[in-house]
């Protein structure tokens, strides 16, 4: 029968995950072996693979590891060979963080996590790490991580990292639950109830949650008003109020919130006040406009042209107010207007004598629109003049007047007249043709 049967593996090298690999099976027969047949060895009970001298396994997988052998067979019988080890190589695979703790992780309990992995060559490295809102940080190294006296800070999700020459490979998320009893329970007024009513809110930091009872304390004597996180109090009476919050591990009373008369008073005051300052704020808005539009009307005003009447229409009567004149003798003299410019902005007020101020630096000049005398006889020029004023001029200035007498009445005649107090010197020159008048006046400073 055949004798020195052997199954070999045909590879030049390591066989690596996602490799091809063949496996080849030799005898020594005589007669030649007639059939060859491949089994791998399991734990219950080897399967024939297939027959055929050679067995071929393509995209081989971690799952191909193991024993293989072969039998060959001839007319005279078998021989089964050794086993042959086919050794796949593949990063880690399967790596798992679990937390070893027989019931719940209390405050203040010792913890430990460990991590597996299924890797060829086997994992020689465990990192552990702890999932944070920035970045994980390395916590350890090593198949084990342990906490002692462990506290709620230590809450959180954990994994770790499997490493072996082919590669590296992480586990999923682990949470590790840390359980306590309440703390920090506080009492807070909820800001969005108004009016009368007063609600208060109770805060707690515990794990599992907590429920949460209500009492009020007064002067020797503590009495269960409600449960729940709100508390609602609508005839706002007098006392102390606070908050127990409690779970199964323990129970935490708030400070004390005193509800006195005093609340309410602080309430509307501070209502007062906002609304005082709303109005103060709209006062302020409305003066800074006022004031804006003030100033840009002078503004304005003192933009305009530096000129200002000082005559409106100016009547002169006879040169002797002590004497009556009858209507038909009075002389009717009308100035539209009469103009003072300057070089600069300046206000002149409106005066039926004008004072021309002394030691004036700059040019002024004196315009006369119109003149009318409704008389048929001439008209005196001081009545025309009359309270015209201007010392220490320094100035000439020149103007035509055109004068309608009518009727007519033929006269002829040169008049001079000299006013003392002032530089003036005033020749009117009438020369009457019919019923023209053409009167020419110099005005000479």
């Amino acid at each position: 029968s055949p004798k020195n049967t052997r199954a070999v593996v045909l590879s030049s090298g390591d066989t690596v995950e996602g490799d091809s690999v063949t496996l080849s099976c030799s005898s020594d027969a005589n007669p030649p072996v007639l059939t060859y047949s491949w089994f791998k060895q399991r734990a219950a009970a080897d399967t024939l693979l297939t027959t055929g001298q050679n067995y071929s396994i393509s995209t081989i997988s971690s799952q191909h590891s193991g024993l293989y052998y072969c039998t060959a067979q001839n007319q005279l019988g078998q021989h089964k060979s050794t086993p042959t080890l086919l050794d796949v190589l593949y990063l880690p695979k399967n790596t798992r963080a679990v937390v070893l703790s027989s019931g719940d992780t209390v405050e203040g309990d010792s913890v430990t996590l460990s991590c597996s992995s299924d890797a060829n060559p086997p994992v020689h490295t465990y990192s552990w790490f702890k999932q944070r809102a920035a970045a994980d940080t390395l916590l350890t190294t090593g198949q084990n991580y342990s906490i002692s006296n462990i506290s709620s800070q230590n809450s959180g999700l954990y994994y770790c990292t499997a490493h072996n020459q082919r590669g590296l490979h992480n586990s999923t998320l682990t949470p590790l639950d840390v359980l306590y009893s309440p703390r920090n329970t506080s009492v807070t007024v909820d800001p969005s109830v108004s009016g009368d009513l007063v609600t208060l809110l109770c805060r707690s930091d515990s794990n599992p949650n907590s429920s949460y009872t209500w009492y009020k304390k007064t002067e020797g004597d503590v009495i269960l008003i409600g449960n729940g996180t709100n508390l609602t109090l609508s005839s706002r009476p007098d006392g102390f109020y606070y908050c127990t919050a409690r779970n199964e591990f323990g129970s935490s009373n708030s400070s004390e919130w005193p509800c006195t008369s005093d609340n309410r008073a602080v309430k509307y005051a501070g209502s007062g006040v906002t609304v005082a300052l709303a109005l103060l704020f709209v006062v302020v808005i409305l003066w800074m406009r006022k004031r804006g539009t003030a100033y840009s009307n002078r503004s304005e005003e003192y933009s305009k042209n530096d000129s200002s009447p000082v005559y409106g229409n100016v009547s002169a009567m006879t040169s002797d107010p002590t004497q009556a004149a009858s209507s038909e003798d009075e002389d009717n003299v009308q100035y539209t207007s009469v103009y003072f410019t300057q070089t600069h902005t300046q206000e002149v007020p409106l005066y039926s004598t004008v004072q021309l101020p002394k030691a004036l630096n700059q040019i002024e000049g004196v315009e006369y629109a119109t003149v009318s005398l409704v008389k048929s006889r001439a008209v005196r020029e001081d009545i025309i003049y009359n309270n015209l004023k201007s010392k220490e001029a320094r100035t000439a200035r020149s103007f035509w007047t055109d004068v309608n007498l009518l009727p007519p009445t033929p006269s002829s005649g040169n008049i001079s007249r000299e006013i003392e107090e002032n530089t003036l010197l005033l020749t009117t020159m009438c020369v009457l043709n019919e019923s023209l008048c053409d009167c020419f006046a110099i005005y000479t400073v």
